[in-house]
């Protein structure tokens, strides 16, 4: 069972999500996330089930985005149990942008529908831990892109991010991992 550092646990189905394989995720895991964030932070828990994302827009890149000023802690009841997929081609399907945040005990699914990227990390010091990515045909599977504006001419940088007990599938050209900008972090 899970454990809450801080602001406690926000379990996604008490949002009103559904772990079904066909309902819309999207706004249920948007309000767990902002309840967590709204109390500094915490745990939102997934529980075993396929959890599908297949909103038209969600006005960000992915359609789960932890951001905001506290860490979140993102976490399924196994790898092999909770299954978050992208419905949507072509579209992200989480997005890491705040310092301190974990995302493990899950699998991230952007195969299925050929979705975008199946996790964007762009903060420091985040844990992805005993997750499985399934990565589509058109983009990196897991992208670590460094600070905003972050260039080989103008180089800046994440620092201690960390990736551990990790199962890559990816469809795109066999370079479904990307790694840029990062210091001190750890695969």
């Amino acid at each position: 069972n899970p454990t809450a550092s801080s602001g406690g646990m926000y379990s996604v189905t008490s949002y009103g999500a559904r772990g079904d394989g066909q309902s819309d995720n999207t706004t249920a895991f948007g309000d767990a996330i902002q309840a967590a964030e709204a109390a500094g932070g915490g745990v939102v828990y997934v529980p075993a089930g396929k959890y599908l994302f297949n909103a038209s827009k969600t006005g960000t890149g992915g359609s789960i985005v932890i951001d905001g000023t506290a860490p979140i802690t993102l976490e399924g009841a196994g790898r092999d149990q909770t299954r978050l997929i992208e419905g949507k081609a072509n579209k992200g399907l989480l997005g890491v942008h705040i310092d301190h945040s974990i995302v493990e005990d899950l699998t991230l699914d952007t195969q299925t529908f050929s979705g975008g990227a199946a996790l964007f990390v762009q903060a420091n010091d985040t844990s992805l831990l005993n997750t499985t990515i399934l990565g589509g045909p058109n983009h990196f599977a897991i992208y670590y892109a460094g600070p905003k504006g972050a260039k080989p001419l103008a180089p800046s940088y994440n620092t201690g991010n960390v990736v551990n007990n990790l199962i890559l599938n990816e469809l795109d050209c066999n370079d479904g991992f990307s790694w840029s900008f990062q210091q001190n972090s750890s695969i």
